[in-house]
């Protein structure tokens, strides 16, 4: 998601350390290392150095859970396509921010 929001998506860097990661997530340092080893290997990240790649974003975006189209749909809402687009209508909410049937 983090990739999604950044100004250097089109490249797929993101100035991220494992150390803030790890303070991100609330999880320790040596917990991220291994996720990334693990993505690394399976051919859908690179690091090095503050700098984490993408090289792969569908076979990462299917690792990721359910939540992750769920809150993209969430913020196509909050946040519509501007740049000539035609965003679509948001919803009604409610006040528990919830769309009303």
């Amino acid at each position: 998601m983090a990739s999604d929001r950044s100004r250097q998506r089109a490249r797929g860097h993101l100035p991220l350390t494992h150390e803030f990661l790890a303070m991100m997530l609330g999880v320790n340092r040596a917990g991220v290392s291994i996720a990334a080893q693990i993505l690394k290997r399976a051919g859908m990240i690179d690091y090095a150095r503050g700098r984490v790649t993408i090289t792969n974003r569908s076979a990462l975006e299917e690792t990721a859970c359910e939540c992750y189209a769920t809150i993209q749909d969430e913020l196509r809402v909050l946040f519509p396509v501007r740049n000539g687009g035609i965003a679509p209508p948001a919803p009604e909410m409610t006040c528990l921010g919830r769309a009303a049937d």
